[in-house]
């Protein structure tokens, strides 16, 4: 059984909750896909997108260094609520537990990309 107890965003949630969410979340993960398309201003850009919402690198970069991807993160809490029936603080730990099955750390590199299945 998973235990969730040190992540902030379980709130104590039951297991048969944690096991809805993680069901949730693999879902997402196994409909990502990368695509590339021209923006606007005909310069390519490269986003994810899962589950039919878009994750496009629309975000900012707060005095601390951190991107934070605020259109992603309303697009995506709106649509679990529709689909998935999620709370607000449910729908924080899919995007924290999404986010970081999405990437791989490069050791080599010492960086994170996303996971090769969508190269």
């Amino acid at each position: 059984m998973i235990n969730e107890s040190g992540n902030p965003y379980s709130k104590g949630y039951s297991q048969k909750q944690i096991d809805y969410l993680v069901k949730v979340i693999n879902l997402l993960v196994v409909d990502s896909k990368l695509v590339e398309r021209k923006d606007d201003y005909a310069e390519p850009i490269t986003y994810v997108t899962t589950d039919g919402v878009d994750i496009l690198p629309v975000g900012f970069t707060s005095s601390y260094g951190i991107s934070i991807y605020h259109y992603f993160l309303w697009e995506l809490k709106n649509h679990l609520e529709r689909v998935y029936g999620l709370t607000n603080e449910e729908a924080d730990y899919v995007w924290d537990k999404y986010k970081k099955k999405m990437v791989v750390f490069n050791g080599r590199e010492n960086s994170y990309s996303l996971i090769p299945e969508l190269g």
